[in-house]
């Protein structure tokens, strides 16, 4: 079926790119960058966002490096474009952003919506500014 020009495509995709079993962290780093990076990284992403509508189509296995070879997995995601989502999920957001947690709080906002970066900084600024 070929789309016309001007509409919307029928899902949003997301790539998750990272070692299968984590990285091991310093022990003072902070926890949402434990929970992003650090053991098991990837399991927890994927079950986060799956709470958001995504769904895995796709998983791939390699290894990347010239002196060490590091595992890697390339995880491929997408969810219907007009996914419903509410303002109460924006709840975590907000918690995030009382808690001084500014960058955690615009990954979680891109996960929900789906927007960029840039977008997701500007409405997260907004809604700082609002509260």
């Amino acid at each position: 079926m070929k789309r016309m020009t001007g509409e919307a495509p029928p899902y949003q995709y997301k790539v998750l790119h990272m070692s299968p079993t984590g990285t091991t962290l310093f022990p003072w780093a902070k926890q949402w960058m434990k929970d992003r990076f650090g053991r098991n990284a990837l399991e927890r992403q994927i079950n986060g966002l799956q709470q958001y509508g995504w769904e895995v189509v796709s998983m791939a296995g390699g290894s990347a490096g010239f002196l060490f070879v590091v595992p890697k997995v390339t995880v491929l995601l997408r969810r219907p474009n007009d996914y419903p989502w509410d303002e109460n999920s924006l709840d975590e957001v907000k918690r995030l952003l009382i808690a001084g947690e500014k960058i955690p709080a615009v990954m979680l906002y891109r996960d929900i919506t789906g927007v960029g970066v840039t977008e997701a900084k500007e409405r997260v600024a907004r809604l700082e500014s609002d509260r």
